[in-house]
């Protein structure tokens, strides 16, 4: 019934098309996007490069509210989901899949051209948008740190002096709980300051029902957001825009599904191994443990003396004398209820523009500190894990470009930021020990510092050739301070003080000196990293008449490392940088008077000592792999036919496999001919929009299907359950708009109809794989949901 409904919904789409095709024509034209990608204002497909943007309300009905919702609008894109906390977009098969909070990502995130820490910081900062851009391909001219496969730019909205009372608020609810505010508000403090004020609420319960406590369950969250922009209007030539954002939220780590290799009488199930991890419903898998176990863990000893039927009694013999069953008819029941995390950001932004004659100046001064403290806990199917970190960043930038329209254009920069940071990880398995739990872990205080300039410049050969070349030169220093290199390996900490509370002094103090379980003593020893390195960028550009243009680039970027903060790790051996040249080829085309545009690109990456966090024999590595190749292509059209109907296409496809595995350590699932990780071969969008004159307004109905072929979860390529199946999901919204300037609408909206469940990551558990987990990426069930918005 389910492919059915799946198929019937296709070609409800199909037909959708269809009737665009015989609509009576009229004059329309795609809307032109301005972007300033290459920090100066361009229209989007004036840009030489691969690049995407999605502005103002498009960001809604996309329903885009934070980085990883890119995914569900572009092609080639894809998420790597270590938990609710720890996400990260790759570009065209590049990225980080990495599960400590430290590691930075190989696609930058900024918002309003400020390198933000973690993408993490979007869940709370994307709201009262202008635009998002996305940029493919290596990023370092003119963007810098961590930019090896491109980089994600948001823009928020500002104050606009002189233009009076002005805003928005949007309220909305859904199922699974779903409540969502948004508002702001512009106006004039004189005749050249205007002050903007936006805030947002989300709150999210969950899909699924617990069975066993009948709470909502699922990835629940609670988020909190506001900001503050100030527009000074110094002269005519000379601005000065001073912002301040604050950002709360909290929540439930990523829904898991469990399956166990064990049937209810104790023997082993032949099926298990074939057991694909996508399959949800009820399963009556069990996991065999022992009754210290179960009695050192409150909440599942609970359930055993209530006769839930989650915990039971193994009726074959041996040390293992219970059985844990941990499905639902959802296949999720148990989630610790310390498996949680909440996030503080504050931020402060202060620049300054001034045009002289023929260039501009831009002075830029940010300020962000960000806490997170987070637990990820797969109690009794595998080592589970806590993390801390406090983060203070300063970033200077000085830029001057030209402005005028000569042959020859310029712009130029220097760049400076500091990083303050403490990063606290450690396990736990509260099966071990009878039940206490062990938790060794490590604890980093460290400094980062990172200057670079960057110059680039665009050299006008005749009316139709246009060549680019810019470089960027930078330095990296990440150190400890001198008293600030605490490594702390020490176990047996009481769970009675609760994973929240295992401060580094509670940690510490639970095994002082050489004490049981402390496997060293504590280091004091200063590692030091350099990096120094110059990236580089060169590209030509041939326009095709007005509207068409063809170019051609080659491009070098690179990611700094980062220390090895594994648990149980010496810490004192960081992991290397990573480098990435890539070549690419593409088109952009402006066709049918405006009505269409047809874009297109080929590449072909060269990625050497790619970062990846491994597990080797039940213990975790952080590794560079010597060598991966990455080919591929994107072909994206729009098409306004008509008034009333508009189109957006898109395919992506991708070829990324391990070549040169040189020097990784015995046992290392990388292998050659490997693929990478969470990237699809085949990835396709396509939207399709009708708008009519409706009783007093406007109404627009849009239908989406996205679709991702299979892919694997992680670098143990195997078949079976190893492997993500293809996905292809079905959106659908209803927007209604009416009053004089349509500055009311109303929006309903239904996504995931065809009710795709989707794992995005498993873990093996331990005892030779008696289990494993599915971390939860698509729940199976539709979203629902109504918004309202006016406008003034």
């Amino acid at each position: 019934m389910l492919y059915q409904n799946k198929a019937e919904r296709l070609m409800s789409l199909t037909i959708l098309l269809t009737m665009a095709i015989v609509a009576e024509p009229s004059i329309a034209q795609i809307e032109e996007i301005t972007v300033t990608s290459q920090r100066r204002e361009q229209a989007l497909n004036d840009v030489p490069i691969a690049i995407n943007a999605l502005v103002g309300e498009t960001l809604a009905n996309h329903g885009v509210t934070k980085t990883d919702d890119i995914v569900k609008v572009f092609p080639n894109l894809g998420t790597n989901v270590r938990s609710a906390y720890n996400s990260g977009v790759s570009i065209r098969g590049v990225g980080t899949d990495n599960f400590h909070i430290s590691g930075q990502q190989s696609v930058g995130t900024y918002i309003d051209d400020v390198s933000i820490v973690s993408p993490f910081i979007s869940t709370v900062g994307v709201y009262d948008m202008d635009r998002v851009e996305l940029l493919r391909g290596p990023q370092n001219t003119l963007y810098g740190r961590n930019t090896t496969g491109g980089a994600v730019l948001w823009h928020t909205r500002k104050a606009t002096p002189g233009e009076g009372l002005n805003g928005q608020v949007s309220v909305g609810a859904g199922n699974g709980g779903l409540a969502e505010f948004e508002g702001a508000l512009g106006f004039d403090i004189a005749d050249n300051v205007a002050l903007r004020i936006a805030g947002m609420s989300r709150g999210f319960d969950g899909y699924w029902e617990d069975e066993v406590t009948g709470e909502d369950t699922g990835g629940g969250y609670d988020r909190t957001g506001g900001r503050v922009n100030l527009q000074w209007d110094i002269s005519s030539a000379t601005n000065l825009s001073l912002g301040f954002s604050i950002g709360r939220t909290e929540g439930e780590d990523n829904a898991y599904t469990y399956r166990g290799n064990r049937t209810a009488t104790g023997a082993i199930d032949p099926e298990f191994e074939g057991i694909p991890a996508e399959v949800t419903g009820r399963n009556n898998n069990f996991v065999a443990v022992s009754a210290a176990q179960v009695d050192g863990n409150p909440f599942l000893a609970d359930q055993f003396a209530q006769g839930t039927g989650m915990v039971i009694v193994n009726p074959a013999p041996g040390p293992n004398n219970r059985l844990i069953n941990y499905s639902t008819d959802f296949g999720n029941t148990y989630l610790h209820p310390e498996a949680r995390y909440d996030a503080d950001w504050d931020a402060a932004r202060i620049s300054l523009n001034h045009s002289f004659e023929s260039a501009d100046l831009t002075l830029l001064a940010a300020s962000d500190e960000l806490s997170l403290n987070a637990s990820n806990i797969a109690d009794l199917t595998g080592f589970g894990a806590s993390q801390m970190g406090d983060w203070d960043v300063l970033q200077l930038e000085a830029r001057l470009a030209s402005t005028d329209d000569s042959i020859f254009r310029w712009l130029g920069g220097v760049y400076y930021s500091t990083e303050e940071s403490t990063q606290d990880t450690w396990v736990h398995n509260g099966g071990a020990a009878g039940g206490r739990g062990v938790f060794p872990g490590i604890d980093i205080d460290s400094n980062y510092e990172n200057f670079s300039v960057y110059a680039q410049i665009d050299y006008q050969f005749t009316d139709a050739l246009n060549g680019t070349a810019g470089m960027r030169f930078t330095d990296d220093d990440l150190a400890t301070p001198t008293d600030g290199w605490a490594r702390t390996v020490c176990g047996f900490a009481p769970l009675v003080n609760g994973l929240s509370m295992q401060t580094r002094d509670v940690r510490a103090a639970a095994c002082p000196g050489f004490g049981p379980g402390r496997l060293g003593p504590r280091s004091t020893r200063s590692p030091f990293q350099e990096l120094s390195e110059t990236g580089w960028r060169l590209g030509l550009d041939y326009q095709l008449g007005e509207a068409s243009m063809v170019y051609v680039s080659a491009a070098e970027g690179f990611k700094g490392g980062a220390y090895d903060n594994r648990p149980l790790a010496t810490g004192e051996n960081p992991i290397g940088p990573e480098f990435l040249t890539a070549l690419e080829i593409g088109f952009k085309s402006t066709l049918l008077d405006g009505q269409m545009q047809l874009n297109g690109a080929a590449f072909s990456y060269d990625w050497q000592d790619l970062q990846l966090f491994d597990i080797i024999g039940g213990s975790a590595f952080l590794l560079n792999v010597p060598g991966t190749d990455l080919q591929g292509a994107e072909l994206e059209a729009q098409i306004a036919p008509n008034e009333s109907w508009y189109f957006q296409l898109a395919l992506g496809i991708v070829d990324a496999e391990i070549t040169d595995i040189a020097g990784l350590p015995d046992g290392s699932s990388v292998a050659v001919g490997d693929k990478i990780s969470n990237t699809p071969d085949l990835t396709a969008n396509l939207l399709a929009t009708y708008t009519t004159e409706f009783g007093n307004g406007d109404l627009s109905l849009t239908a989406s299907w996205r679709h991702a072929s299979e892919y694997y979860y992680n670098f143990t390529q195997t078949p079976g359950r190893k492997t993500a199946p293809s996905q292809s999901y079905l959106n659908a919204n209803a927007t209604y708009s009416f009053g004089n300037d349509r500055q009311y609408s109303v929006r309903l909206y239904g996504n995931n109809l065809s009710e795709e469940f989707h794992c995005s990551g498993i873990q093996d558990g331990p005892a030779g794989g008696q289990n494993y987990s599915c971390r939860v990426g698509s729940f199976g069930e539709i979203e629902v949901g109504i918004n309202f918005t006016t406008q003034f």
